[in-house]
Formats: structure tokens, C-alpha cells, sequence
């Protein structure tokens, strides 16, 4: 089963954020992500660079409005 980046990439994002005000570690939030059906297929590699990234964006976010 090809399963598409796009969508996939997505779907972590969208549960990236909803779990974001409890501030896991991007290792816990991979965990957690690994355990829904379909994403333990997707490279490791690609999905941890996702959710670190997106830390940091959010980081990014917080920091700005603190500045205003």
C-alpha cells in the first residue's frame, strides 16, 4: 500500500497541534503517532524532522507574541 506523504505529513501536523499545549518531546509525540494505524510505515526520519520542525515554528509563534 503507497501510502501519500501529503496526507500523512498532515495528519501529524494537525496532531501535533492539538497535543502541543502539553508539551510532550518530539520522541513521545512520534510515539504516540507510531501507535495510529498506517503511520508506522512512514520513515522515521521524515516524520521526526516534521514534528521538530513544527516545534520550533510554534516556538517561533510564542516568541513573537511575546515581543508585541
Amino acid at each position: 500500500m503507497q501510502l501519500e506523504w501529503s496526507k500523512i505529513s498532515n495528519q501529524i501536523i494537525d496532531i501535533s497541534i492539538a497535543l502541543a499545549s502539553i508539551d510532550l518531546p518530539p520522541y513521545v509525540l512520534l510515539e504516540i503517532i507510531d501507535w495510529l494505524p498506517l503511520f508506522e510505515y512512514v520513515d522515521h526520519k521524515k516524520k521526526i524532522d516534521l514534528i521538530v520542525n513544527l516545534r520550533k515554528s510554534i516556538a517561533k509563534i510564542f516568541e513573537l507574541r511575546k515581543i508585541k
